[in-house]
């Protein structure tokens, strides 16, 4: 009786002497060949169908749920005026960043029990929204909506960034741009539905609205989010970790320019509402629209990126980016003197320093 095997390889690559350029060895293989004694195995393609658009927009979805959360509804009662409320959103964002490298270390050691990751991360945040609406002070918002939805939203969103490669090659950097693009959508969409629910149900209730919302929206990734690549039901027994890349002179290189550019990416988002507020003298919504401004040009300009960086060099992109960055800072928000040139700031700060991302 004849053998039967199944082999699986995940897409290889090859440098085509670019710094920033790969070029896949084949993205048009979706099966195995078959010979005699063997068993053809059919996988999705990459770059198209319905599989990998289907992960792309849940993944677009999860971003947005996951990231586009904002801390403003804690200055509602019963928390108004509370010391501390920065700390929450601060402490959550710093906290995921934090946790990547843990969670996907996790996902490769167990690549069977991964593919569940979204929907237990989903659940925990669910779960986790409706625990702190018993929250009696700042410290148990800090806990529950700081530090335990941090890690449930890393748990939840780290396969989406690990599987993207598989299902997508050739539009790499646009796939990346329209799922990166959902932490902007997000971020204008939500706080104003949370506005509306805080405004009409109080905080308590809105938030538990919330929840219930959130997995609701979130049933997409339970379906969708998955490796193109089935994983194999035994995981791998220990980590392969090769860290010679950290002493390469073109990572030292872009790592500090990545670094250096996030240092300063934030600060706009964090002191345009108070910046407008205390010397434009705009109302609390007018100033809180700048940030949705920004968010929402943000993620025009992440998918604007993404599209040219397939095609352009990844330094021509860098430049484009950094550049309009600065020349709009320097020449818009500093001779800002009311809130029309504020808000045009806020649109082509979106556009330019969004899109480093």
């Amino acid at each position: 009786m004849p053998s039967t095997s199944i082999e699986l390889r995940r897409p290889t690559a090859s440098w085509n002497g670019e710094a920033g350029h790969v070029t896949p060895s084949n993205p048009d293989i979706t099966e195995e060949q078959s010979f005699e004694g063997h068993t053809q195995f059919s996988l999705p393609p990459v770059d198209r169908g319905k599989d990998a658009w289907l992960f792309l927009f849940a993944a677009f979805l999860l971003e947005a749920l996951v990231w586009g959360k904002s801390p403003h509804r804690f200055n509602h009662e019963p928390f108004a005026g509370s010391s501390g409320i920065a700390t929450i959103g601060t402490c959550a964002m710093g906290i995921m960043y934090f946790a990547f490298p843990i969670a996907i270390a996790l996902q490769r050691l167990y690549p069977h029990i991964a593919r569940w990751a979204p929907v237990f991360g989903c659940l925990a945040l669910s779960v986790i929204l409706v625990v702190s609406t018993f929250s009696q002070n700042v410290g148990h918002l800090i806990l529950t909506q700081g530090v335990l939805y941090a890690f449930a939203g890393s748990l939840a969103y780290c396969p989406c960034m690990a599987w993207l490669e598989e299902w997508f090659v050739q539009r790499r950097s646009l796939a990346f741009g329209i799922m990166w693009s959902g932490s902007s959508t997000g971020g204008v969409v939500i706080p104003l539905l949370l506005e509306s629910l805080l405004q009409r149900f109080g905080f308590r209730t809105a938030l538990r609205i919330w929840a219930v919302s959130l997995l609701v929206l979130s049933l997409p990734a339970f379906f969708f989010v998955k490796p193109r690549i089935p994983a194999s039901s035994i995981g791998a027994t220990r980590l392969n970790i090769k860290i010679g890349f950290i002493y390469d002179r073109t990572f030292i290189i872009y790592q500090v320019a990545n670094i250096v550019q996030s240092l300063g990416f934030f600060l706009p988002a964090i002191y345009l509402p108070t910046y407008a507020r205390s010397v434009l003298h705009a109302s609390p919504f007018l100033a809180a629209v700048t940030v949705m401004i920004v968010n929402g040009f943000s993620s025009l300009g992440i998918f604007i990126m993404g599209l040219i960086a397939d095609r352009w060099h990844i330094t021509t992109c860098i430049l484009l980016s950094t550049i309009g960055a600065v020349l709009t800072t320097f020449l818009l928000w500093g001779f800002a003197g009311n809130l029309a040139i504020l808000y045009i700031f806020c649109v082509f700060y979106g556009l330019f320093a969004g899109a480093f991302q």
